[in-house]
């Protein structure tokens, strides 16, 4: 990994910007988690478990003064091992990067000699329609070369299952693309809300012990087909209370409402074998904490998947996460992280921590999205732009419900990262590749990968699932 350990406008990226601890509340690390119950009750805290393997807790203390004189003890308690604030994150501000929005007018032109899985038992047929079309034969699928992939004999090379963790707002799993792909759904924001299915009096603020994440420069709009275009030309900065998502009917949806299903739909496209674990750190409107991510994270490692998919990015190091990241790859788990949105070369995590592989954005002419990062915390790119993929069927405003297309349209390295998930997925489903580790497929990535001009500081390049599949041994 080249990665340096260094301490949207563009799609629905999760992207944390620090404003304030969370008032009272900590992340603590403890030395016996039999003590917990003790150290609680000398400083006078309630806790909640974020994770108990890893003897992670979150206590919530006195805010002001004297809540800090009680954390200043709790560092210095032989019973703690680690102590950091639970950061109350906010929204970023608006980006000055050009965030000229591209589209495609037509595939390239060897797109068309491929044979996509339209009718394959993978890819169930649909009833035909337009978004499920271009979600199966659009440019971003032909050029990481997915195609290539599958018209190889896969199946001689299947090991079996492979799970895939994807961290974020929830899938909705009543979509018929991904119908048999769950393997369970854990939600660790305590704001029963639902991935598929929302009342709208329930999406502004739920806590203030969950934090902003959502980066609402993004407007995704439904259009007259009733398939939601994420719309970012027309996107004014909103309070964090205001939803700018709303369909051809004016029915307003949170701005985060649908994330993990289209990630989890450009996943299942690239590794249609994979089996998915929804964990819901983020609520609809986009809103989670350090804490919340903790727990997510030690919901994946008590499961033992083989892939976590981080289509969010944290620009405060935070030591709680950097430790469950470790511990995951020390359980052969590969974590693929996006990194930040906007157009800077910041170090953002976990993106940023060593051997988690970091995704930029390329556009469909082989560019660096105008809204992507670059530099030391990418490894390679993927499409980004204008990417189709499945989103929830259904929403509940005022006690109605109401149907959605099930198919979206999205900008930003939230949609390059699961390409790149996927992929990982993909190699590790190989019988020869059943233990493949964070260095090994980095190594596959990159040698497969298209180079890019190295002034867009996009890592390997651009990826190539195809040839991430030829190096690891398939043929």
């Amino acid at each position: 990994m080249r990665k340096l350990h260094i301490l949207t406008r563009a799609g629905l990226l999760i992207s944390m910007m620090p404003l304030s601890a969370l008032a009272g509340d900590w992340i603590v690390q403890v030395k016996d988690s039999s003590q917990v119950s003790n150290l609680a009750q000398h400083y006078g805290s309630t806790v909640t478990t974020l994770h108990q393997a890893t003897r992670l807790y979150k206590f919530s203390l006195p805010s002001g003064p004297a809540g800090d004189r009680q954390a200043a003890a709790l560092r210095q308690d032989p019973l703690v091992q680690t102590i950091e604030p639970d950061q109350l994150v906010g929204l970023p501000k608006p980006s000055s990067a050009n965030t000229t929005r591209h589209t495609v007018s037509s595939l390239p032109t060897n797109c068309n000699t491929f044979s996509l899985p339209g009718s394959t038992p993978a890819f169930p047929k649909q009833t035909p329609g337009t978004a499920f079309a271009t979600y199966l034969h659009q440019a971003s699928n032909c050029i990481v070369n997915a195609p290539g992939a599958w018209q190889k004999n896969f199946n001689a090379y299947h090991f079996g299952s492979v799970q895939v963790a994807i961290i974020d707002t929830g899938v909705d799993f009543s979509n018929p693309v991904l119908a048999g792909t769950s393997i369970g759904s854990v939600d660790v924001t305590g704001a029963n809300d639902p991935a598929g299915l929302l009342t709208q009096e329930t999406s502004p603020m739920v806590d203030q012990e969950t934090s902003p994440m959502v980066d609402q420069e993004t407007s995704p709009m439904v259009d007259a087909a009733n398939t939601i275009i994420l719309n970012q030309e027309t996107s004014p900065m909103v309070d964090q209370e205001t939803s700018p998502m709303v369909d051809s009917a004016g029915h307003k949806l949170p701005s985060a409402f649908g994330h993990g299903t289209m990630v989890a739909g450009l996943v299942h496209l690239v590794a249609p074998n994979a089996q998915i674990l929804s964990i819901k750190a983020f609520t609809n409107d986009g809103r989670a904490s350090i804490s919340s991510i903790v727990a997510a994270l030690g919901a994946a490692l008590d499961k033992g998947v083989d892939v976590i998919n981080a289509s969010w990015s944290v620009n405060l190091y935070s030591q709680a996460l950097a430790s469950q990241i470790a511990i995951a790859q020390a359980q052969n788990i590969v974590i693929v992280g996006a990194v930040a949105n906007n157009g800077s070369p910041e170090i953002v995590y976990p993106a940023g921590l060593p051997n988690v592989i970091g995704v930029g954005c390329t556009d469909n002419s082989d560019k660096r999205c105008s809204f992507s990062d670059y530099g030391l915390d990418v490894d390679l790119a993927a499409p980004g732009n204008g990417i189709t993929s499945t989103f929830p069927m259904s929403y509940i405003s005022n006690g109605s419900t109401y149907a959605l297309s099930g198919f979206a349209t999205g900008w930003g390295t939230s949609f390059s990262t699961p390409y790149v998930a996927g992929t990982v997925a993909l190699l590790r489903s190989m019988k020869n590749q059943q233990g493949m580790n964070a260095w090994q497929a980095d190594y596959y990535l990159s040698t497969g990968a298209d180079p890019l001009s190295w002034y867009l500081l996009l890592g390997a390049g651009r990826l190539d699932v195809f040839g991430a599949y030829t190096a690891a041994g398939g043929n």
